[in-house]
């Protein structure tokens, strides 16, 4: 009998420990939430894509119970794999009300869900077997077919204000060469502000930039409140309560003095004009990649 029963509590322990190393890890999808999708060759196109004009194709509801039961069933145990690159696929943007949004990019090779945009520790997971197949059509179906690369949107002609000027340490991005970051907040209608950030290579030596990229974060917008007549964005935090845009403004004396080394007519800009800045060159570092290929 003591045999017994110890074995019984060492089973008990043994699945109530199973069960708190495979809880479930995502936002729970129940079947009041709206799915919309975004067809893109790149993860960066769907941020544009949810930026300029939010979707309004939705999933079917077989679809849609199909992808919440996946998302549902993803636990820390899981299989996963290494993450893949987020291209030749589709998004699917899941909205629970007016709580914070989340999403999952799915492609041939697996899954990813993408809780929040500037969170970088996330995993791409393997299909299950019994389900591969479905999820590959899904992929055909809603994945953009066309080649054609979309023109580079521009935000610069709307009301921009700069918060963030820092150092980052050495990064992928740019070979391992020193960075800096620029953050703007950015209003592009009458209800809401979002960030965007810029990332800038430069060599230290010849102070020259090498490299710029972009980040949208369109799931950390903020309820425009308003705009006074300094150009300045006030938006409600998550609390509820009045800010603008400078109350996140922060920047590094040491990260400011080498940005105007890079760019020696930083302060002289507007907002607008720095954001164009930065835009131009990336369009011009694209063109001769595209002219080296």
């Amino acid at each position: 009998m003591k045999h017994h029963l110890i074995s019984l509590l060492i089973g008990i322990c043994f699945c109530n420990c199973c069960f708190a190393q495979s809880m479930r890890i995502l936002p729970y999808v129940s079947g009041t939430d709206t799915a919309y999708v975004y067809a893109a060759q790149s993860f960066m196109e769907i941020e544009e894509q949810v930026v300029l004009e939010p979707s309004t194709q939705t999933l079917t509801f077989q679809e849609f119970e199909l992808v919440g039961n996946l998302l549902n069933s993803t636990t820390s145990l899981s299989r996963e794999r290494s993450m893949i690159s987020l291209d030749d696929g589709f998004f699917v943007e899941i909205r629970h009300g007016s709580n914070k949004p989340f999403g999952c990019f799915f492609n041939r090779k697996g899954y990813t869900p993408v809780p929040d945009g500037r969170n970088l520790f996330i995993r791409t997971y393997r299909y299950p077997p019994k389900q591969k197949e479905v999820f590959l059509a899904l992929v055909e179906k809603y994945k953009r077919h066309s080649e054609s690369r979309k023109p580079y949107l521009r935000l610069d002609s709307f009301p921009v204000n700069c918060t963030n000027v820092g150092s980052l340490t050495r990064c992928l991005f740019s070979g391992f060469r020193s960075c800096l970051y620029v953050d703007f907040y950015v209003s592009k209608d009458s209800l809401y502000a979002f960030p965007i950030s810029y990332k800038i290579g430069y060599k230290q030596k010849k102070m020259v930039p090498t490299f710029i990229s972009r980040e949208y974060y369109p799931w950390e917008e903020r309820p425009l409140s308003r705009i006074d007549q300094d150009g300045t964005l006030f938006f409600f935090n998550t609390q509820g309560e009045e800010c603008s845009a400078k109350t996140f403004r922060h920047k590094s004396d040491e990260a400011l003095r080498t940005l105007m080394a890079l760019f020696p007519s930083w302060t002289q800009m507007t907002e607008q004009e720095r954001m164009r800045m930065l835009d131009d060159f990336i369009i011009n570092q694209s063109r001769k990649s595209d002219n080296n290929q």
